[in-house]
């Protein structure tokens, strides 16, 4: 989590974050509300807040990609491949990370996600 603002005085940056009460990771997990937001707080004028680096665990990666080639010889010296190829194979939705910047009005919220599944076919005739 970053502030978006300069608390503590020293220029704003990735160095100030805000303080945290509570489990972060107890959250909806949902799109909407990847986090509790609740559990951060902003830090007194002029100092640090406590939340350490990676305290909020992001959405999980999952994906099986699956590729058939077949080659076909057309004679000697040629022969013809068919290739197809699927990325995602069973669709798993992978989300993006979601917002991190602390006490802004998409705070914890998930906007963009990998690309659904997608399949490409090809054909090459070598010789």
């Amino acid at each position: 989590m970053n502030l978006g603002t300069d608390v503590a005085n020293i220029g704003s940056g990735p160095a100030q974050r805000p303080n945290v009460s509570c489990d972060p990771n107890s959250g909806a997990g949902t799109s909407q509300q990847w986090f509790n937001t609740g559990c951060f707080s902003l830090p007194a004028a002029f100092t640090f807040g406590n939340s350490g680096r990676n305290t909020v665990l992001g959405p999980g990666y999952a994906n099986v990609d699956l590729g058939v080639q077949r080659s076909i010889h057309l004679s000697q010296s040629a022969q013809l491949q068919l290739r197809w190829e699927i990325f995602n194979l069973f669709d798993q939705v992978n989300f993006d990370t979601p917002n991190r910047t602390a006490f802004t009005a998409n705070f914890g919220r998930i906007f963009s996600a990998q690309p659904a599944r997608q399949m490409q076919g090809g054909i090459r005739l070598v010789f």
